[in-house]
């Protein structure tokens, strides 16, 4: 288990190193998931250098580094009124299973409830086995969508929900 955690802000410094943990991360985690052309696509579409910059200057947008560079986290705030939406968290696998993303997790939510938001909302392709982990942080599966990306790719996904209500 970790002991010691830390989110650190991203800056434009970190690029190099969000697209490094991007790149492994997705490498594993999706290669049973969607078709390696696909994954190039998205990572090419969602890691650029131009992309993450954008990103990173948006103040309600949050990227955060996991433990010195162990993962990589996105959250937006006030996405949709009272509602933030985590848009990423990658653990690198040598980093996985200690306790890593979970942590990541109750801290995004401590800072959205801060933020005065109500709930968080994440999309997670539905053949992902991540799905198990969000239910297990207290996410619940509230919708289905399927997101035309470009490229003749779509995102099948379901939405999944935290309402913070349920944390008092």
């Amino acid at each position: 288990m970790i002991t010691n955690f830390k989110l650190t802000p991203a800056t434009l410094d970190d690029i190099p190193r969000i697209q490094e943990i991007a790149y492994k991360t997705w490498a594993t985690a999706y290669k049973n998931v969607i078709s390696s052309e696909q994954i190039t696509y998205m990572l090419e579409m969602m890691y650029n250098t131009q992309t993450l910059s954008k990103l990173i200057q948006q103040p309600d947008f949050l990227f955060y580094l996991i433990n010195d560079g162990a993962g990589i986290a996105a959250l937006e705030l006030h996405y949709e009124n009272t509602i933030s939406k985590l848009h990423k968290i990658y653990i690198l696998p040598e980093h996985q299973g200690k306790g890593l993303g979970k942590k990541t997790i109750q801290s995004l939510t401590n800072i959205s409830q801060n933020a005065g938001d109500k709930s968080i909302i994440l999309n997670v392709n539905k053949k992902n086995a991540a799905t198990h982990f969000y239910e297990k942080c207290g996410f619940i599966r509230w919708r289905s969508e399927v997101i035309d990306i470009g490229g003749d790719y779509v995102m099948d996904d379901y939405v999944y929900r935290k309402d913070f209500s349920a944390l008092r």
